[in-house]
C-alpha cells in the first residue's frame, strides 16, 4: 500500500478566522481528514467549523475541550492511539498560523510516499515570518506585506542589548 494517507491535527483557541483558512488550506492541499481540537474557544470558531463541515463533511472532526490547562503531551498520545491507523498512514500536526507550501506545489501525501518504510517521523524546516505588533490576523490583505523572516541562529548573540533593541524595532527576532 502506498504510504500517503494523512490526517491533520490542529489545536486552537479563539483563532477564527485564521483557523478556517488553515483548515481549508490543509484539506484542499495536504490532508485527507483533519481533527480540530477546540480548546474552549469563545469566538466564532464553533460556527465557522460548522460551516466548513457543510462543505467537507466527515473530513472534519471536532473535539471540544473545556477550559483548564491543556496537557499537550497526554492529549497527543491519546489522539495517536484513537486515530484509525488502517485509514491514515501519517499524522500531521498543524498550527492555525501555519500553511504548508512545498517548493514545487506537491501535496504532502505524495512527498511522504517517498519516505522509506523504516521511517516513522519526519521533520522539516519552517519559515517563520515576523509580523508587526499591530498585526491583525483577520485582515487577510496584510499577509501579503509580511516580508521579514526570522532566521535561526545557532549561537547566543554577543550583544544582547543590541539584539533586544532590534527586536523592539522589528528588525530582528530572537531565533
Amino acid at each position: 500500500k502506498s504510504k500517503d494517507s494523512v490526517i491533520g491535527i490542529i489545536k486552537a483557541r479563539n483563532e477564527w478566522p485564521l483557523l478556517g483558512l488553515c483548515i481549508i488550506h490543509a484539506l484542499d492541499n495536504h490532508v485527507d481528514d483533519i481533527l480540530v481540537i477546540d480548546h474552549a474557544s469563545s469566538d466564532e470558531t464553533g460556527v465557522g467549523i460548522a460551516e466548513l463541515q457543510k462543505k467537507y463533511g466527515s473530513r472534519i472532526q471536532v473535539l471540544h475541550l473545556d477550559k483548564g490547562p491543556l496537557q499537550e503531551q497526554a492529549l497527543y498520545l491519546l489522539l495517536s492511539k484513537l486515530i484509525d491507523r488502517d485509514k491514515h498512514d501519517w499524522i500531521y500536526h498543524v498550527d492555525a498560523d501555519e500553511f504548508l507550501i512545498s517548493s514545487n506545489g506537491e501535496q504532502l501525501g505524495s512527498l511522504l510516499r517517498e519516505v522509506p518504510e523504516s521511517v516513522d517521523i519526519v521533520r522539516y524546516e519552517v519559515l517563520n515570518f515576523v509580523a508587526p505588533s499591530d498585526f491583525q490576523e483577520d485582515d487577510l490583505d496584510r499577509y501579503q506585506g509580511l516580508t521579514y523572516r526570522s532566521v535561526v541562529e545557532r549561537r547566543y548573540p554577543k550583544d544582547v542589548e543590541k539584539t533586544i533593541e532590534d527586536i523592539d524595532a522589528l528588525k530582528s527576532t530572537f531565533f
